[in-house]
Order: structure tokens, then sequence, then C-alpha cells
């Protein structure tokens, strides 16, 4: 079935976020399906990482909704909503560098089991056998007795990735996923993020300022400008939005496409 016939997972309602005076999203909506991965782009401080924390619950809205699967996620924790199944990295990737990569997944599985209350002697023996499946499935699997310190960058963004998949989320929701990579390390990262995507049949949300990862990589792209929607659609219907070229993609840009894909 095609994504655009699935309901929704993940749906904003004309959410209103202000500081003071500045208005940073002005009454946005948004709908994504079931197995979609979208892009959501637009010029600094257009919105988008104010956006991305009125989704997850790091920012209160000043008016409108946010829902997972039609229930509201008003009001509610980020821990609440994390554990209801939506998972995000962040732009600087957030891991316990004195621990092992093994380690730093075995703590976001016993947060995901609430096994917080755990002996903390007896931690290091829990999850281990899901900790390195989880490891395996992101490539990290012969690094996991080492530490977190020592990791390559492009490593930790799987780490990251590893750890976000810790509580089987419906939704995963990534800030500026291949900030700071080298070409290849980009490539390789949103590939294997699409992959499990596909196969979990996880929705994706990501913002991301190089415009060849998301015209490659994404079903679909939203655009943001001062805090409003100004376009949505399939990656060649945005690259040739007059008004999108104009706020922020430019004139003359052309991006590299979307591989062909039968199965989307």
């Amino acid at each position: 079935m095609s994504c655009s016939l699935l309901p929704p997972v993940l749906e904003a309602r004309a959410l209103r976020k202000s500081y003071g005076g500045v208005v940073a999203v002005a009454g946005l909506s948004l709908s994504v399906p079931r197995g979609q991965i979208l892009a959501l782009i637009g010029p600094n401080g257009a919105g988008k990482s104010t956006t991305f924390n009125l989704l997850t619950g790091h920012l209160s809205p000043d008016s409108g909704d946010v829902l997972l699967n039609g229930q509201s996620l008003a009001g509610l924790p980020p821990r609440r909503i994390w554990r209801m199944g939506v998972g995000r990295t962040f732009q600087v990737a957030a891991t316990f560098g004195s621990m092992t990569v093994l380690e730093n997944i075995q703590m976001g599985l016993i947060s995901a089991h609430n096994r917080y209350r755990a002996l903390w002697p007896w931690a290091g023996a829990l999850y281990r056998d899901q900790a390195m499946a989880l490891l395996d499935l992101v490539g990290l699997g012969p690094l996991g007795p080492l530490p977190c310190a020592t990791l390559a960058y492009g490593d930790v963004k799987r780490l990251e990735l590893a750890l976000a998949l810790v509580n089987d989320p419906h939704v995963l929701l990534m800030d500026e996923p291949t900030a700071g990579m080298a070409l290849a390390e980009r490539e390789s990262v949103m590939e294997l993020t699409v992959t499990l995507a596909r196969q979990r049949t996880i929705t994706v949300v990501f913002t991301e300022h190089d415009m060849d990862v998301v015209f490659r990589h994404a079903d679909r792209v939203a655009v943001i400008n001062r805090g409003t929607l100004l376009a949505d659609g399939t990656p060649d219907e945005v690259q040739q939005n007059e008004q999108v070229r104009d706020v922020y993609l430019g004139r003359g840009a052309t991006y590299r496409k979307q591989a062909p894909d039968a199965e989307r």
C-alpha cells in the first residue's frame, strides 16, 4: 500500500510556539504516515529545531497538539513520549564516552525496560544479547568491548542510531544526522537508516542541510520558513517549487535525485 494511503502515525496540528515577541513556529501542521521518510528543511532560524522539540515534548506548544497514532502527546514529558515509541537522535551525539559501546546500548535498554532499580552490580549482565544484536544491526558488533570515547565520529553516529532503536520506535526523529561527517560517511549512515526503516516500517522525520542527502533519501520533503509550512511534496515537486528556490535552494541549484526503488 502506498504511504499516502496509510493513516498517520505522527501528526502536528496547528502548532504555535513563541519566545517573547519572536514567533518560532506559527500554526504548523504536518501528517506523516507509517513507514514514510520525511525530510524537514528550511533556512537557519526557520523553526526546524523548535518543531523537533515540540514533537518530542522537550518544549510545550503555546497552542496546537501533537498526536502519535491518534493519541495526544500534549503535556507529556520526553521520557514518556520516548517510551510510547518516539526515538530521537541529536545533532551533537549523546553517548557515554567512559562506557563501552556495548554498555551504552545496555543502558538504553535498561531505560527502555524501566529497570533503573536493578541492582547496579548486575547491570552489566542485563540485556547483553539484545544489545549485541542491535550493535550487529548497525555494523558495530566487533567494537562492543571498546570505550565509546575511542570511536571514530561515523561510528558514534551509528551507535546513536542503535540507541534510538532500543525502544523499538514507531517514529524516529533525526536532527541533522550527517552533520560533521565526510561524504562517504554521510551516505553510509543514511543508507543504513533507510534500510532499517524499510525493514521495520519505521516512520522517519529528519532535518538536514545537505540537500544531496535530502533529495536522495527522502520520500517526501516539507519546507519550513519563518515557522510556517512553505511547501510539502515529493523531492521533485519541492525542488521545482519557485518559492522554495527563491527562499532556500537557489535558482540554479540541482541535486542528485533518489535512486529508483520499486518498493516505494
